[in-house]
């Protein structure tokens, strides 16, 4: 049996390793938008938002490999004065390592995780592209949740070149 361990890392401490991941994940869920968007991850930013208490990394390792990784954006919910809400961030899996059920067992982390933080309330999404255009039934199946949104992205910025 191989060694999965899944803990919550410092930023800093996952982010190296977690490089090479992060740009395969951004081109199986982003599809064509990436041309609009392209992927150029703002660490600096990230790094602000660890450092002010907001973002948390559930990193998963089989056998010492980094094999997948969810964050999490802890923050006051404007629309409910008093309660923490963790927002979802990204969520991925090497797909080496997809048999080890990695998704399920970094959320399974994660509920008691924020709960010890004083989060009440979770919002996760999923992309329409790759490997998560089907977690909404599992979201829905699994944790209970309860579809609230949909999301559209409109581009109007200037058209690239090329």
């Amino acid at each position: 049996m191989p060694d999965v361990v899944i803990a919550a890392e410092p930023w800093a401490t996952a982010q190296p390793e977690c490089r090479a991941l992060q740009a395969a994940h951004f081109a199986e869920v982003e599809g064509p938008l990436a041309k609009l968007r392209p992927y150029r991850l703002n660490e600096a930013l990230m790094q602000r938002a660890a450092d002010a208490g907001m973002l948390h990394a559930i990193v998963a390792r089989v056998d010492g490999v980094f094999a997948g990784y969810l964050t999490w954006t802890i923050s006051d919910d404007p629309e409910s004065m008093g309660m923490l809400k963790a927002e979802q961030g990204a969520l991925y899996v090497d797909p080496a390592y997809a048999r080890h059920r990695l998704m399920d067992r970094m959320v399974a982390f994660s509920t008691p995780y924020l709960r010890a933080r004083g989060v009440q309330c979770l919002f996760m999404h999923h992309r329409l592209l790759g490997r998560g255009a089907r977690l909404g039934l599992w979201f829905r199946r699994r944790l209970r949740a309860i579809e609230i949104k949909h999301e559209y992205f409109v581009w109007i910025g200037e058209q690239p070149r090329g």
